[in-house]
């Protein structure tokens, strides 16, 4: 038995159009892939710029050389007058 009669013999049709939907989709998982790379590429390109943006940044902060002297408050009932409205917020 030879050609189309051996092909519809053994169940050749359908292992021929299963065959040609894997290889479908298979050429179409590539072809998206292929289209998204620039995206990946360029993000991991992002994140090296950003890391370096970052160090810089935290290089040029600059720290304030005199901070604000804290003074305790010399009055107690001063005091009790600016926390209780925090106390009766928590409860």
């Amino acid at each position: 038995m030879y050609g189309l009669e051996a092909i519809q013999a053994h169940n050749g049709w359908a292992m021929a159009v299963t065959g040609a939907i894997i290889v479908m989709i298979g050429l179409s998982v590539l072809s998206f892939i292929i289209s998204q790379l620039h995206r990946i590429i360029d993000m991991v390109d992002g994140r090296k710029d950003r890391k370096s943006q970052k160090k810089t940044a935290l290089d040029q902060a600059s720290i304030p050389e005199s901070q604000p002297v804290l003074q305790p408050l010399a009055n107690l009932s001063e005091t009790l007058i600016q926390f209780q409205p925090l106390t009766k917020e928590i409860g």
